[in-house]
């Protein structure tokens, strides 16, 4: 079992979601999510299974009243969705990818943008085939997804507020997190140490230093950003140069995420699932409890 996932609430809740093996055969299974109740420690919960072929968008809302974040999963509109992100903007505002996963694709399957309004998911077609593993937006006209095409170049795609277009030659290798902080900032990560930046006017490589795929990218500002992969890879990107920093496991981290410069988690592929967090100062590992 690994930890694929980690984000932070607005209210400083942290999730982590643990996804098991398949149970059984074309069955996925969630076997929990976990988040601090105290402060101090994690309550895990049963989020359920799921068969098949259909997939499941989540996301989170915080309830007022108990005081805890809480988190769904739309069961609908995503039949034969694979690899699905979620970008949120607003509570009637989100963005999904991946790419659809028919049973026959002819000749290729297509590339899957959906889009929620608040009340429901509806597909925006694209007329692409690409797979697209992130999405992630600074407002309802700024919004990046990123991923890969059928010869593993890097594809990147923009949302304005109108129309998604693609942005060709971004990358020569496939790319696998993207984030923001604002329209004229926008880091994107992937294969063999990519780390490519958007200025606002253009896209250029900057040197990050590994070889490791790199699969997710998150940061508190400009020049606070880290990204995390295969290997234990945990680079630190502070205005100037990616840093290669002492990852606390060698075993591949999977997800990013923070509140703020000195509060920020990662997760990984470690045995039962593994859960670090940076304080300002260092990482160290936060134990998670038995699982369900």
């Amino acid at each position: 079992m690994n930890n694929e996932i980690v984000w932070v609430t607005s209210d400083g809740v942290t999730y982590t979601v643990n996804r098991a093996s398949p149970t059984g055969a074309n069955s996925r299974s969630l076997t929990s999510f976990a988040f601090p109740d105290d402060g101090s420690s994690w309550q895990l919960v049963d989020s359920g299974n799921f068969p098949g072929q259909t997939d499941r968008i989540f996301y989170t809302d915080y309830d007022s009243t108990s005081g805890k974040a809480k988190l769904y999963y739309i069961a609908t509109d995503v039949t034969n969705a694979a690899g699905v992100s979620v970008a949120t903007i607003s509570g009637s505002n989100a963005w999904a990818v991946g790419m659809t996963r028919p049973s026959t694709c002819n000749p290729e399957c297509e590339t899957l943008i959906l889009h929620w309004n608040g009340t429901a998911w509806s597909t925006t077609p694209t007329g692409m085939t690409d797979t697209l593993i992130n999405v992630w937006g600074s407002g309802p006209s700024d919004v990046w997804a990123v991923g890969y095409s059928a010869t593993n170049a890097g594809s990147v795609l923009h949302w304005n507020g109108t129309t998604w277009s693609a942005v060709p030659n971004v990358s020569a290798m496939a790319l696998f997190g993207v984030w923001e902080s604002g329209p004229s900032d926008v880091w994107a990560v992937g294969n063999q140490g990519t780390t490519v930046h958007w200025n606002g006017t253009a896209w250029s490589t900057v040197p990050s230093g590994t070889t490791q795929y790199l699969v997710r990218v998150w940061g508190s500002g400009s020049g606070d950003v880290w990204t995390v992969g295969n290997g234990g890879a945990l680079l630190h990107w502070t205005g100037t140069a990616w840093s290669s920093v002492v990852a606390p496991t060698t075993s591949a981290l999977s997800g990013v995420w923070g509140s703020a410069a000195g509060d920020v988690w990662t997760v990984g592929d470690a045995a039962l699932g593994s859960v670090f967090h940076w304080n300002g100062s260092g990482w160290s590992s936060v134990s998670i409890g038995p699982l369900l």
